[in-house]
Order: C-alpha cells, then structure tokens, then sequence
C-alpha cells in the first residue's frame, strides 16, 4: 500500500476496533454480571419472605400457607416457583405456580449455605435451614426459589443490541472524524507536492511557506537540492562560454593562415597542428574546470589521511638529508 493517508486510516480503523471489541466486551460482561447478581438478590429476598411466612402447624410441624406475600407464587406458569424439601431430597411443600412442571433436582444444603446455579434454562437459588419443631427437634430442610432464564436472556439481549449499535455507531463517527484528522494532518504533504510541480512547471524557483517543523528538513534539503543543481548549471554554462571564446583566437588564427596563399604547405600542416593541439589542450583544461566546478557536497567525501601519509613517506625517502615537518 503506497498511500500514506490509507496507511494511517488502516492502522487506525485497526486500533479502533480492537478497542471497541474490548470495550463492548467488558461491557457487556460486566452487565451480565451485575444482572445476575441482581437476579440472585432477589430470588434470596423470595427465600426470605417464604421463611417470614413459614409457620407450625397443630402437631408443631412447619407449613406454608396457600396463599403467599409475592403473587406469583400463586399464578401457575407465572416463571418464578418455589419448592421446600427435607435433608433426604424429599419434598415437602411446592407453590401453586409450579403445578405440572418438573421440580429440579436440589441437594441438601446446611444450615445458612446458599447456592446460586443456572440449570435448564432456569436460575435456581437454595437455601439451607434448621427448623426446631415445638418438641425441641430440629429439622433440615432447602427452601429453593426458581425463575425462568428467559426473562434474563431477553433483557440481556436488548442490552446487547443497544450496545453494539452505539459503539457501530460511534465507530463510524470516530472513522469519519479521523480521515478527516488525517487528510487536514496531511495537507502539508500536499502543499510541497504542488510546490514542487510548480517548480517543474517553472513558476516557482524553490519551496518557500511555513511548512511544519516535521518538515523543515524535508523543504530545506530540496531546496539545498535545486540550488545546487543550479548552480551546476550555471558553472557548466559559464565553462562552456569560456570553451567559446578560447575556441575563438586559434580558430581565426587557423582560419587566417589558411586563407593566406603564401603560406608553405609545410608551415601550413605545422601551424595546423599547433592550433589542433592547443585547442585540444584548451578543451581539455575547461572539461576539467567544469568537473571540478561540479563537486558538492553531494560527492562521496574522500579520505585525506592516507593519501596525507604517503606523500609524507615520499618527501622523507627524497629530502632524506632533511627533516621534514607537516604545518598544520
């Protein structure tokens, strides 16, 4: 991917989500949670009332009445039911709501234990108690409160689909306002890249603006670039201008001694080749200049120590007499 713009908004698309996911599922763990621990306080708080309503009857034994505090123990498929069995696992009492359903199987709890455990597609919370009949005997017995899962599961579904449309829709809000952030973030970019195609085109000369300090280098080394290839232009013109007019004396010269028909042909071939060389000679010498002119920074540099080193051996094994000495 050559775009820088959807390189950012990947990455960041990518982060997003993952902390979204997180977020939406931490939330929705910890909603669960809560639920449930909601749902176990009140079916603990059923335990309660059915124990405030418990009651001895003639022979001093414990009994329940008919009819209870919450009303839905009485309404039959009301989705809560309670059961009452003995520390054999036999039971004992049941509420009207649970007619004709199956009575889950409960252990045997002591005396104060709880428990609290999804079975079936219901919650179902047992409690143990000891119940001391008038003749001083104690009893065990599990009082056990059920509700239906399906209430649960229908809140907690709700609450997942409100959830996961508020973080889909923040996600999209959030991807929205962050390529707006990128393209505004990279709108610098965008500004050399037309500064530089108006240098190309020739209506600028160099990059010139308040660029951002990230930057700064950038701009400076481009301009730094063109300048120096300016001025490697203008050396090479200058040369080639100094090649002309040095061309210019031996070539009239030469053009003069031709024209002259008194001129041997010996001296004619001489004079030829004088000029010959020395405008060879002088071609030469501009080509250097220009390739000197050319070096820069922009060269490789060269390492001066060595070569330092062995002129210095050189000097000692020729002016051995004399001692010689690097000035710095």
């Amino acid at each position: 991917m050559r775009s820088i713009h959807l390189r950012l908004l990947l990455m960041a698309t990518l982060v997003l989500a993952g902390f979204l996911g997180i977020t939406g599922w931490a939330l929705d763990s910890a909603f669960r949670k809560s639920s449930e621990a909601a749902l176990r306080e009140k079916l603990q708080s059923h335990v309660y009332g059915l124990l405030a309503a418990a009651d001895v009857d003639a022979r001093g034994r414990m009994q329940l009445p008919e009819n209870l505090p919450e009303p839905r123990f009485s309404r039959p498929d009301s989705g809560l039911y309670a059961f009452v069995s003995t520390a054999d696992g036999k039971l004992l009492w049941r509420s009207r709501s649970s007619l004709g359903l199956t009575i889950p199987a409960a252990p045997s709890l002591p005396a104060g234990k709880f428990r609290f455990k999804r079975l079936d597609g219901h919650f179902l919370f047992s409690y143990g108690v000891e119940w001391e009949d008038d003749a001083g005997d104690s009893q065990a017995f599990t009082f056990n409160v059920v509700e239906q899962a399906q209430p649960f599961e229908a809140q907690l579904a709700a609450f997942r689909l409100n959830l996961w449309a508020w973080l889909g829709g923040l996600a999209l809000a959030l991807l929205l306002v962050q390529a707006l952030v990128l393209r505004w973030g990279l709108r610098p970019l965008r500004r050399v890249e037309a500064d530089l195609q108006a240098i190309h085109q020739g209506r600028k000369k160099r990059l010139a603006g308040e660029y951002p300090a990230e930057l700064q280098g950038l701009t400076s080394s481009l301009n730094a670039l063109m300048e120096h290839a300016d001025s490697v232009q203008q050396r090479y013109r200058n040369s080639l201008d100094d090649l002309v007019h040095s061309l210019k004396t031996p070539l009239a010269y030469l053009s003069t001694v031709l024209q002259d028909s008194k001129v041997p042909c010996s001296k004619l071939r001489e004079t030829t080749v004088e000029q010959l060389d020395r405008m060879d000679h002088i071609v030469q010498h501009q080509l250097s200049r220009a390739a000197v002119a050319a070096r820069s920074a922009l060269t490789e540099p060269v390492a001066l120590a060595p070569v330092v080193t062995r002129l210095l051996d050189t000097l000692e094994k020729i002016y051995a007499e004399k001692k010689t000495d690097l000035c710095p």
